[in-house]
């Protein structure tokens, strides 16, 4: 899995980009399923209820929803012994990223959803591992986007009951892959996940969850050179009431250590 967002809210000529954005990939898509994420950039203002109709036109995706607004925005599937699910952040992050803000949208649908298929998951004999795809990061350590308080908040605390394996995250443009982490570790603010140990030759995420982004492919902008070289990283902890100058609303960060 690698990010490859469409960037169809960038640009002038939407449908052009979406053509754009099939053709670089269909060496890959014409050998292997390709099963998206939404991330910010596929919120296209006037493009649906929440800006993400030209996204559901182009995919059509195992979803469970019966309202059309919210179909095709979060869904599961099995491959062999590993149960995938997918959701779509700009639900429950704070970032404002998109042409609107939309955060709330599902109004705790997305998350009653994946209680229930973490539940399923890890009750079924049938599944080894448990893999969640998504967009915007819960850590990272990159002087880019920033990690987002609301994905920990919301998303921490299903992730430890249920025991995660892997989370798979794009957003920032570069790669970066956690230590194991369960918990938050103590008296941190910024809820920063907690290591269960600092071993990079062996991970057994029986113990906890790893991170890992895959935000190099298909972007102009890296970030593999922004790394905090101070051993620190930032945290998304709050936006603004409303939208500034360039239309979005102002993120406020805090920093906190990398561990």
């Amino acid at each position: 899995m690698q990010t490859r967002e469409c960037y169809a809210n960038l640009d002038v000529d939407r449908v052009r980009t979406w053509n754009n954005f099939f053709t670089n990939n269909t060496r890959s898509a014409r050998f292997r399923p390709w099963m998206p994420a939404a991330g910010n950039h596929e919120i296209e203002k006037a493009n649906g209820a929440l800006g993400l109709g030209g996204y559901q036109t182009y995919f059509d995706l195992p979803s469970t929803e019966t309202d059309a607004e919210l179909a095709g925005l979060w869904y599961a599937f099995t491959v062999g012994s590993v149960r995938v699910i997918v959701l779509q952040n700009d639900d429950n992050c704070l970032q404002d990223g998109g042409d609107i803000y939309i955060n709330g949208y599902s109004g705790g649908r997305q998350l009653a959803f994946l209680e229930k298929e973490l539940k399923a998951a890890r009750s079924s004999r049938d599944v080894d591992w448990v893999v969640v795809a998504m967009h915007q990061v819960m850590i990272s350590s990159s002087d880019a986007n920033g990690a987002d308080l609301g994905l920990r908040q919301k998303y921490g605390p299903l992730f430890d009951k249920y025991g995660v394996d892997l989370v798979l995250c794009g957003h920032e443009h570069n790669y970066e892959r956690s230590l194991a982490v369960r918990g938050v570790v103590t008296g941190s603010e910024t809820l920063t996940p907690n290591p269960v140990s600092g071993a990079t030759d062996s991970i057994d995420t029986g113990l906890g969850t790893v991170h890992m982004i895959l935000g190099g492919g298909g972007v102009s902008g890296t970030t593999n050179q922004n790394f905090f070289k101070d051993g620190s990283a930032k945290v998304i902890t709050a936006v603004s009431a409303t939208a500034g100058a360039n239309g979005k609303r102002t993120s406020t960060y805090t920093k906190e250590e990398a561990v």
